[in-house]
């Protein structure tokens, strides 16, 4: 569900660079005279000439003592904020359009804040991340050492790790919605990365049964988090909007499109648990309501993220209310928050159910194999496709009896079944899986050299900023507002 939110940041990254407001001539002789008569410290205006400036006899207001020790608001910040009303003010009752400055509209600060209503908003979507590492917590801590004969635990910590990622995103913008500094602003795009990529990590390994090979799931885990570091690299050497936008929405889409296939995972999984008559109808529980739970949820959340990013498409701004369409996208994506999550549970409630596995090991396992009959020689139960397979698992009487050849790149095993021997691949094993051990390999490997090239080639080398910082009228990026403020009329 983050890539909404990350394109979201992206469409802002692209409009600071071309906001009409800021190159108003009559903008930046209010921000001259209002330095110049407040003789603001760092200033580079020694001098402006009253003919020519219409705004040398405005009466600006000192930076509140809160504003400038509590949230870093400096003299020049603060005319840059004030100016952006007085011009905003004024083309109002010129009844002409209403311009953004620095990529934001002109919001007036409300309780310290800038943007007030997507302040509040953040931190609504700050509350189902939680709500979800609390019921994610809760289920490691019942588990307790089962976790290690349950490699389904897997899943729950990498749940787990999407919703730290999310809460760490949602205080970022949090943040950065209070006040916009250079540091709020990178703090906000590196977790909002992060939250893509946790959130393409935890649901291709539950797509693809990665719970099956904890190694492998290691392996994996550390390839996304080398993504990130390299992610982070990139734009430590060389910031680059466009790069981090290219990033973001490949993981975004990809996470769009692994939620999909999840759910025909899930479908096609229930459909021949039915047929097989191994679904059980209970209380809390029905085949139409598991339908619904596992497989049209997942792809109701992508329609309504997807349609609701038209609000940032069709952007829109009240100065009378003071909110805008980016507040409204971040009221909307608190909903599917608490759904992704609940989905979640309901996913590894499912396939932690033995008829599911039974489905799963079905498909695995090739004829003349039958699932549940490897399943009941299966050590204690687990759902561990590398212990069951292991040869500390089974003794010469337990009935499996493996015997590893080494191939080019994978095993040969032999299992003994009631005197019976199956010789058979892990290729075969896997088979109808979406990857094997040598393909799960190779595209971690194929990943980290992708994005590599992205970063390397991709994306034109430049220093793309907001501002051009060397120059005097650019050293700083503030918007809000003092209600104070709206009577100044020119």
């Amino acid at each position: 569900m983050r890539l909404a939110v990350v394109v979201t940041l992206l469409v802002h990254c692209f409009l600071v660079t071309c906001s009409p407001g800021d190159n108003l001539d009559e903008f930046i002789d209010c921000t001259y005279a209002c330095e110049y008569n407040r003789r603001c410290p760092n200033s580079q205006i020694n001098y402006i000439d009253p003919e020519t400036n219409m705004f040398h006899d405005i009466e600006f207001f000192d930076t509140p003592p809160l504003y400038s020790k509590l949230l870093f608001w400096d003299c020049i910040s603060d005319c840059d904020y004030q100016c952006q009303h007085i011009i905003t003010r004024w083309r109002i009752d010129e009844e002409e359009e209403i311009y953004q400055f620095h990529g934001k509209w002109p919001f007036l600060r409300v309780l310290g804040t800038q943007e007030f209503f997507s302040t509040i908003f953040s931190i609504g979507n700050f509350i189902p991340h939680y709500k979800g590492f609390v019921k994610f917590s809760r289920i490691i801590r019942e588990e307790g050492d089962r976790r290690r004969k349950n490699s389904r635990s897997i899943l729950i910590w990498n749940y787990l790790y999407v919703t730290v990622a999310g809460m760490l995103a949602w205080t970022a913008s949090s943040v950065f919605h209070c006040r916009d500094l250079i540091i709020t602003e990178k703090l906000d795009y590196f977790f909002a990365g992060l939250t893509v990529l946790t959130g393409f990590h935890a649901i291709f390994a539950r797509m693809t049964s990665m719970f099956l090979y904890p190694k492998i799931a290691q392996a994996f885990t550390a390839s996304v988090a080398a993504i990130f570091a390299l992610h982070i690299l990139r734009l430590y050497v060389d910031w680059s909007y466009t790069y981090n936008m290219r990033f973001n929405i490949f993981f975004g889409v990809l996470q769009y499109i692994l939620l999909i296939m999840l759910s025909c995972q899930n479908y096609h999984a229930l459909q021949k648990q039915k047929l097989m008559g191994e679904f059980k109808k209970t209380a809390y529980s029905s085949f139409k309501g598991q339908i619904f739970k596992l497989c049209v949820i997942p792809i109701l959340l992508v329609i309504v993220t997807t349609m609701a990013m038209s609000l940032e498409l069709f952007d829109f701004f009240s100065y009378e209310w003071q909110i805008d369409a980016h507040a409204l996208w971040h009221l909307c994506t608190i909903w599917p928050s608490w759904v992704l999550y609940d989905f979640f549970l309901e996913d590894y409630a499912y396939w932690g159910s033995e008829s599911a596995l039974n489905v799963l090991w079905q498909r695995m396992i090739p004829a003349p194999l039958d699932a549940s009959l490897l399943r009941e020689h299966a050590f204690q139960g687990t759902n561990d496709l590398s212990t069951v397979l292991s040869p500390s698992t089974f003794t010469d009487e337990g009935g499996y009896k493996p015997v590893l050849k080494y191939g080019l790149g994978y095993f040969n095993y032999g299992l003994v079944i009631d005197d019976e021997v199956y010789d058979y691949s892990v290729c075969d094993i896997i088979r109808g899986h979406v990857y094997d051990h040598f393909w799960c390999y190779f595209c971690c490997f194929m990943i980290l050299f992708t994005i590599w090239l992205i970063s390397l080639n991709w994306c034109p080398s430049s220093k793309k900023s907001k501002f051009d910082w060397s120059k005097k009228k650019d050293d700083f990026k503030m918007e809000g507002g003092d209600l104070e403020y709206q009577h100044v009329k020119i």
